[in-house]
């Protein structure tokens, strides 16, 4: 049995995608997105905001009211090294991948990262390339 197959009969995320924020308003809208967009399903967004002053907790809370596999943790500020640890305790997925808050996923992402460790299981890790927009 896939991965996927295993992860959809125990209503289990495979993929948990943590994410720290930290005063990112006008970014976190694009990296949710990103990740809404997957082709691959079956992830779950543990996303810290990390103390943010701006409006990034507005912006998670509205995500996370239309999107439940989008889940919020607000805690005081603490960097992004806490911030992610944070993140790791509350993910429930086999498979862990990191994604900034200003950063993008290309829509097969996910799905290829788990098609990769699922037919080779004994790889620990995979990345990917970054393309700069800038």
């Amino acid at each position: 049995m896939a991965y996927s197959e295993v992860a959809a009969e125990t209503a289990q995320p495979l993929v948990s995608v943590m994410m720290p924020a930290f005063n990112v308003e006008a970014l976190l809208p694009a990296a949710l997105d990103s990740l809404i967009a997957q082709s691959y399903r079956n992830w779950e967004a543990v996303v810290v905001d990390d103390g943010s002053t701006d409006g990034t907790a507005g912006v998670l809370r509205k995500y996370a009211a239309h999107e439940p596999r989008i889940r919020p943790i607000f805690s005081p500020h603490g960097g992004r090294g806490l911030a992610r640890n944070t993140s790791l305790e509350h993910c429930r997925g086999d498979f862990i991948a990191l994604l900034d808050s200003d950063d993008l996923a290309l829509p097969d992402r996910l799905e290829k990262q788990v098609q990769f460790l699922s037919q080779y299981p004994e790889f620990g890790a995979v990345s990917g390339q970054c393309v700069s927009f800038a």
